[in-house]
């Protein structure tokens, strides 16, 4: 049973690792789109018209795709201060308990994601300068905060 899990863990950290590495190629597209946005407006006078857009939603990108893999590896910032003054044990409770209620929550925003991503797709919502569509960044939401929230839940069955 202990190697099952084992590979499951592997593959699960194989999985959010690729989805972490799409993240990275979001802030790579930021970048160069800010850096092309500046240059051509400080050279040509003609800025990219179109950079609020992309970064906006590449920061969605960013930021849904590698959420699940911060939680996963642990990489996420933890205020620890009263969980060390208590016994091991009643941390550990504290652990699970916080874990679980911050599962149900980004499971919450993961539904409440999907609900307007379909309400987005129905009502045609697109982006300001480059009119793309609003409803997949959405989807990229609810998907990161589902993936998210098996995370926290996994992480209240094995602490």
């Amino acid at each position: 049973m202990k190697t099952h899990f084992n590979r499951f863990e592997k593959q699960v950290d194989k999985g959010l690792r690729v989805l972490a590495y799409i993240g990275g190629f979001a802030i790579m597209v930021m970048m160069f789109v800010n850096v092309a946005d500046i240059s051509m407006r400080y050279f040509f006078n003609r800025p990219l018209g179109s950079n609020v857009d992309i970064t906006q939603m590449a920061m969605v990108v960013t930021v849904f795709s590698t959420l699940a893999y911060c939680g996963w590896t642990g990489g996420h910032v933890a205020v620890d201060i009263l969980t060390e003054l208590l016994p091991k044990s009643i941390g550990l409770l504290f652990n699970v308990f916080s874990n679980f209620i911050g599962g149900v929550l980004v499971l919450a925003i993961a539904w409440q994601s999907l609900l307007a991503a379909f309400d987005y797709a129905e009502t045609g919502e697109v982006s300001w300068t480059l009119l793309i569509p609003q409803w997949p960044f959405l989807v990229v939401v609810a998907i990161g905060s589902l993936l998210f929230s098996l995370v926290l839940f996994f992480k209240v069955l094995r602490p």
